[in-house]
């Protein structure tokens, strides 16, 4: 069989033909390997997202449906507060020349208090009202602890056992 020679690169037909299908396999190879470690990562990463939803369904008591329109409804709520924190801060005038603490303060006061109201409207058009208006008695308890003195003002300051029972406790005992 006569021997093709490509006269721009010196090189023969079966050489290049070599080159070519050594640096094709090795693209595949890596390719395949790169897709299959991305796949295995992916599922890993479903299981545990399951877990963690079948967690949450069986200690709020609420099925999956439930649970989408749960995790909705605080999806929604924290954007609206954060966009509606953003608005009124700009209302009042404040931009960035104003003294930093200011603006955080009337941002603070607006996501802790405004959270609450909008977090009940954004529920009810969900229809898990119930289920928030239950969480809504725990924060407003939580926050009446910290104003008549019994705990510290400061998250971080609370004990171990108090930030057990805060967050271990059902949202509807």
């Amino acid at each position: 069989m006569p021997k093709f020679f490509f006269p721009a690169s010196g090189v023969g037909f079966s050489r290049l033909c070599n080159i070519c299908f050594d640096s094709c396999h090795e693209f595949v190879n890596s390719f395949v390997h790169e897709k299959l470690l991305t796949a295995i990562t992916f599922i890993k990463i479903q299981i545990y997202v399951r877990y963690m939803f079948k967690r949450l369904m069986k200690k709020w008591k609420v099925n999956g449906w439930q649970l989408f329109c749960i995790l909705c409804v605080f999806a929604i709520t924290g954007s609206v507060t954060a966009y509606l924190s953003k608005i009124i801060t700009s209302w009042l005038g404040m931009n960035e020349s104003t003294f930093w603490i200011w603006r955080l303060l009337v941002r603070l006061a607006v996501l802790l208090f405004g959270y609450q109201i909008i977090i009940l409207i954004v529920a009810l058009v969900f229809g898990q009202f119930h289920f928030f208006w239950n969480y809504e008695k725990k924060v407003l308890r939580w926050f009446r602890k910290l104003v008549s003195g019994r705990k510290p003002l400061i998250f971080f300051l609370l004990s171990a056992q108090d930030m057990y029972t805060l967050f271990s406790t059902s949202f509807d005992a």
